[in-house]
């Protein structure tokens, strides 16, 4: 799941949701902290990650990641970076977590 409460920044952002799911990962978003945790709790099993901003209008990165963890104990939570980072990065942390037997491992081509 991607957070970001400024549309005028969700634009850009919106070519790393891309890369994601050209990645083969389900990626939802929201808009606030309560949005997040009724998308985050609506997933069936819950989500794995959280990816949201640390400076945002509004609801900052810190307000929004905790009622989700609270919501989702277990999630980790990271600040997006390029495209092509980020799918690295997303299929490190997931892949990690499957490892220690925490979470499965995501879809992949």
């Amino acid at each position: 799941m991607r957070l970001e409460a400024d549309l005028a920044v969700q634009h850009p952002l919106a070519a790393m949701v891309q890369a994601l799911r050209a990645g083969r990962y389900r990626v939802r978003t929201a808009t606030g902290a309560q949005e997040a945790v009724e998308v985050a709790t609506a997933e069936p099993g819950g989500i794995h990650l959280l990816l949201t901003a640390v400076i945002m209008p509004g609801d900052g990165g810190r307000e929004v990641a905790q009622p989700v963890l609270a919501a989702c104990p277990g999630v980790r939570v990271r600040k997006p970076f390029t495209p092509e980072f980020l799918r690295t990065r997303v299929r490190e942390v997931l892949y990690r977590a499957s490892a220690a037997g925490t979470r499965p491992a995501p879809v992949t081509g």
